[in-house]
């Protein structure tokens, strides 16, 4: 648990994902508010139960809460201009970005001075330390970004370098970089895919 002051926000880690309470109607002066309060919630993975978050800590400057995912070894960055105690409902809207960690995060810590994360990771034995101001609510670059969803499974791949765009037989092309050139549709029972770079075509 960890508190933002600046919002008067009580982030709550609770091992499937996080709570977020409104401090202004639930404290010690107003009891009676934490038992009527519904907190607002956020779950970044798709499979509840999978995932175990431990530890939250709370960057201020960065309007940023992150929070140690175990079993994803990750840690999951929340913006907290958008998620806080006077906008609850808007935290289940969040796709948040994630960093990678070592396997395992018990915990993180963070160093507000210098916006450092450290993390305890149990299984390698090891403490990543990463920079903060590169995956916060403004700043994305320094982020693990989502894999690219699929229509069915996907199967086999051929990138295209010079348009930046990797395609697949399962049915849907994903751009690598910053350009993408279209749609490209294939058979769920293709099994193998090339692509010819001097024609620009892929074949199945």
């Amino acid at each position: 648990m960890d508190v933002n002051q600046r919002t008067h926000t009580v982030y709550v880690a609770n091992l499937t994902g996080m709570s977020v309470f409104d401090a202004n109607t639930c404290n010690a002066t107003d009891l009676a508010g934490c038992a009527t309060a519904t907190p607002g919630t956020v779950t970044p993975f798709p499979e509840p139960g999978f995932e175990a978050d431990l530890w939250i800590a709370v960057d201020a400057p960065l309007h940023s809460v992150y929070v140690a995912y175990q079993k994803d070894d990750a840690l999951v960055g929340i913006d907290t201009n958008v998620c806080n105690g006077s906008h609850l409902s808007a935290c289940a809207t969040l796709r948040p970005p994630t960093i990678h960690t070592g396997a395992d995060p018990e915990s993180v810590v963070l160093d507000d001075q210098t916006h450092t994360l450290h993390t305890a990771n149990e299984v390698d034995n090891s403490v990543s330390v990463i920079d903060a101001s590169r995956c916060n609510a403004q700043t994305t670059g320094g982020c693990r970004h989502p894999a690219p969803a699929f229509s069915s499974a996907p199967g086999a791949l051929a990138a295209d370098p010079a348009a930046h765009t990797l395609y697949d037989t399962s049915g849907c092309k994903r751009p690598i970089g910053s350009r993408s050139t279209g749609f490209a549709r294939g058979s769920d029972r293709l099994g193998a895919l090339a692509f010819a770079q001097e024609r620009a075509q892929s074949f199945a």
